[in-house]
Parts: structure tokens; sequence; C-alpha cells
């Protein structure tokens, strides 16, 4: 994701591009487990219902990590495009929407034990974290609804959305790309040739070497070096702070707040 204008930004959040909508007159079939309702087309059942078990045991891992979102979350298995990976929005309802196309040499997306489960709770992660909204925030979601500019979280730059949806990715499978030698070998040959980016430059993304993926790889990297020197509970302490901060774009008192330190610091 790269940070534009305000309205635009979150507009690209949660509205996926054209080629992406779904098939609406196919026939979909739908059926729900305690926090999900799968829908899915006949030929994807078996693949629907695989993704709703790895969705109410990813679920059950990241309650004990994040506060759980509102409501049920509607879960779409497509076949529409031969896309790896998937996406999640919280607007106007919670969705994840899962393509059903394993990865086959697509960079980062190699180490993994059940590429199912890791797709599920990747995006699993974004809902929750997207979800939260507290404070003056939360107040205004019970006056005007779900509106798409009520979500703090969804205001974070995109190193922190896709970082710390990959951290959870590898921390609840034991697989991902933290659990690779990519993202490191990345990280350490930036460090070595001098060219390691600045903070504030991941977000708007690289033309050089890792290109798109820069927000994946250091977002990762730096909340899992948070999360190891300053204790596992910070990551949710961090989710909670910025889900009730008035001013969702400083994160400097927030990360040091919940950190002990700034993301600047860390860095």
């Amino acid at each position: 994701m790269r940070r534009r204008g305000l309205v635009l930004g979150l507009l690209l959040l949660t509205a996926p591009s054209a080629g992406s909508q779904l098939v609406p007159n196919d026939r979909w079939l739908t059926f729900e487990t305690s926090h999900f309702r799968i829908h899915f087309t006949a030929p994807l059942e078996e693949q629907a219902r695989r993704a709703a078990a790895n969705a109410e045991l990813a679920y059950a891992q990241m309650s004990r990590e994040l506060v759980p979102p509102r409501g049920m979350i509607e879960l779409v298995v497509a076949d529409n495009l031969d896309f790896v990976n998937g996406y999640a929005t919280p607007f106007p309802s919670n969705r994840i929407v899962v393509f059903a196309h394993p990865p086959t040499d697509a960079s980062g997306l190699r180490n993994y034990r059940d590429w199912n489960a890791l797709v599920v709770t990747h995006e699993l992660a974004h809902v929750f974290h997207l979800d939260r909204a507290r404070g003056i925030w939360g107040l205004g979601q019970k006056i005007f609804g779900r509106n798409p500019l009520l979500f703090p979280n969804a205001y974070a730059p995109a190193w922190v959305i896709e970082g710390l949806a990959v951290y959870y990715e590898s921390r609840l499978t034991g697989g991902g790309r933290l659990e690779s030698s990519e993202h490191f070998m990345t990280a350490r040959a930036a460090a070595l040739d001098g060219r390691v980016p600045r903070l504030h430059e991941l977000s708007p993304g690289t033309s050089r070497f890792p290109g798109g993926q820069v927000v994946y790889v250091y977002g990762s990297l730096l909340f899992d070096y948070l999360a190891q020197t300053r204790g596992d509970s910070s990551i949710r302490d961090f989710v909670e702070r910025s889900s009730r901060t008035p001013l969702p774009f400083f994160l400097t008192p927030v990360s040091r707040s919940a950190f002990g330190m700034s993301f600047q610091t860390a860095w």
C-alpha cells in the first residue's frame, strides 16, 4: 500500500481495484462458523472449508494477542483472479477475501506449511488491527456508523499495517516471511551496502530492491525486534493506544508510550 492523500488512501484501502471485484452472477454458497460467514462457489468448497477451519484457529490464537474485532467476519474464497494472497478491509464490515491460487515462486511467499492458513492469518491480523476504534473514533462510529474515515489504525503508514500482519503471520503459523531467510538477507545486504532506507522512506517505496516489498520486509523486522526487546504484550499496547489517539498520523508519542522508545529510536 502506498500513502497518498487522506481520502484517496482510505478509498484504496477499502475498495480494491475493479479487476479484483467478485463476479456477482456466480452461484455463491454460504455457511457459518462461530466467528465467520464463509462465501464460496461450489468448485471451491474444499478450500473454503479449509479456510474456515484455519480462520477459527487463527481467531483463537489472535484473540490472545489482540482485542477481537466486532461482529462476524465475512470470509470470501474466490478464484476470479490468477493472483496470490488476498486482501482485508474493515469497511463497510470486516471482510477477508482469499484468492484460491497458492504461490509458486512469489518472493517471500515460499516458506509455509499451509499456504491457506498463512494467507488467512495474515489477512485476519489486518482485521484485528484495523477494526479497533476507541475514544473519539469509537464515538464517531456510534453516531455515523462504520464510516471509512473513522478507523484510526487505517491512517498508519503501510510499513506499520503490513509489518504488523507479517509479524503475526509468522508468530502464529510458525512459517511465513519472518521465518524465511529472505527478509534477513535483504536487510543484511542493504546494511552491508550502506543502503538501508530511512523509516520515512519505507511507505513511498523504492525503485531499488526489494521495491514495494520494503514495507513487508522492514516493517515486520522492526515489529519483531520490538516484540523481542519490549515483550509481545507491547504490540497489543501499541495497537490499543493507536486506536484511540486523536492524531493517528503522528505515531511517535504512541510508539514511545507503548514501547518505551519511538519507532525512530528503535530504527
